[in-house]
C-alpha cells in the first residue's frame, strides 16, 4: 500500500528510493565497522567467546558450532559487504545472544574444570565480563546520556541568549517547537 501510494503521489517508487539510499551512503571502512562493533558488543565479551568457540570446534560439538556460525557469519558478512553498501554496528544486535551464549559456555567450562582456589580465576572472569558490562551502562546512561544529543539544555541556552527577532535555525522543526515556542528555519530551507 506505502508503494502505490508513493508511486500515486509522487510518480517515485519508495522501495527503490530507499534501496538506493544503501549504495549512496556507504562506509568504506570495514575496520572502523568492525572496532565499532567490537566496542558496542564489548572486547573482553568477544575475546571469551572467540575462544570458547574455538574449544567447543576442537571438542566437535554440534551446538557449540551453530553457536559459533550465529555470533561470527553476520559479523563477517557485514564487514565484507561495508565497502559497497552502507551498514551500521547495530546491524549485529541480532548477534549479541549468541556471543554472551558463547562466553557463558566458556566460564562453565571454565568452572568444571578448575578446582580448588584457582576456581577463584573462572570467577573473576566472570565478574570482569559483568563489571564491563556494567561500567558500559553507566557510561552510556549517566555520562552520554543515552547517546542522545541534550536538546532541553541547547534549547534552554538559546532561549536564554537569543532575541526575540533573531532567526533560529533547527535540523528538526519538529524538535524546535517541542523546546521553545517560537518560529523556526529547518537546515534544509537554508
Amino acid at each position: 500500500l506505502v508503494e502505490v501510494y508513493n508511486r500515486i503521489v509522487s510518480g517515485e517508487s519508495r522501495f527503490l528510493v530507499d534501496f538506493n539510499w544503501f549504495f549512496q551512503y556507504r562506509n568504506d571502512d570495514p575496520i572502523r565497522l568492525l572496532g565499532n562493533i567490537s566496542f558496542n558488543i564489548g572486547v573482553p565479551l568477544m575475546v571469551l567467546a572467540f575462544f570458547s568457540a574455538l574449544f567447543m570446534i576442537i571438542n566437535k560439538n554440534r551446538a557449540g558450532l551453530w553457536v559459533t556460525i550465529t555470533a561470527f557469519l553476520p559479523l563477517a558478512a557485514l564487514v565484507a559487504v561495508n565497502p559497497f553498501i552502507f551498514t551500521k554496528d547495530r546491524y549485529v544486535f541480532m548477534t549479541l545472544l549468541s556471543w554472551i551464549a558463547l562466553a557463558a559456555i566458556g566460564i562453565h567450562e571454565l568452572l568444571k574444570h578448575v578446582n580448588g582456589a584457582p576456581k577463584w580465576i573462572a570467577v573473576g572472569v566472570l565478574v570482569l565480563l559483568v563489571a564491563d558490562a556494567g561500567s558500559d551502562a553507566l557510561l552510556y546512561y549517566r555520562a552520554n546520556h543515552g547517546n542522545r544529543g541534550e536538546w532541553n539544555t541547547a534549547f534552554s541556552i538559546n532561549e536564554h541568549h537569543s532575541q526575540p527577532d533573531d532567526i533560529v535555525v533547527t535540523y528538526w522543526p519538529q524538535l524546535g517547537s517541542y523546546y521553545l515556542d517560537r518560529e523556526f528555519i529547518q537546515y534544509e530551507d537554508i
